[in-house]
């Protein structure tokens, strides 16, 4: 009888361990300086560029506005639309972070087109928006 309660002190001791060890450690409690909410976390731990929307469609020739943003980032995001030649026009071509707004104008044009703009920032990491231009 003594070698069954070793062998289940032992599982239970496997099973305690496997469940530290799938928590990562210690954390701060909640409401600790430096805590940070849930969703936070993710945020930060990306720390790349985010574009909203991701996409534009016109239906008018009115201009549309895209924001890009990146937690923690303070540097210079840079536009490029080189892809979007008789599409639409694009400004400004940088802007400081960590948020930013672009302005995109639909170039008048009979046949239209899809292009894409991307942000990057000072490390290469892009933030990407689709623009649709029917035409009109």
């Amino acid at each position: 009888m003594k070698s069954f309660d070793f062998g289940r002190c032992a599982l239970s001791s496997c099973i305690v361990a496997a469940m530290l060890a799938g928590c990562g450690g210690s954390q701060a409690p909640i409401g600790a300086p430096g805590a940070l909410p849930h969703g936070a976390a993710i945020a930060v731990h990306a720390g790349h560029p985010v574009a909203h929307p991701t996409s534009l469609f016109f239906y008018s020739p009115r201009p549309l506005k895209f924001t890009v943003r990146q937690t923690g980032y303070y540097g210079r995001f840079t536009m490029s639309d080189s892809g979007c030649y008789m599409i639409a026009s694009v400004s400004p071509n940088s802007a400081k972070g960590p948020r930013a707004t672009f302005k995109v104008t639909p170039i008048e044009t009979a046949s239209g087109g899809v292009c894409v703009v991307s942000v990057a920032d000072a490390q290469g990491y892009t933030a990407n928006v689709i623009v649709s231009n029917p035409g009109y």
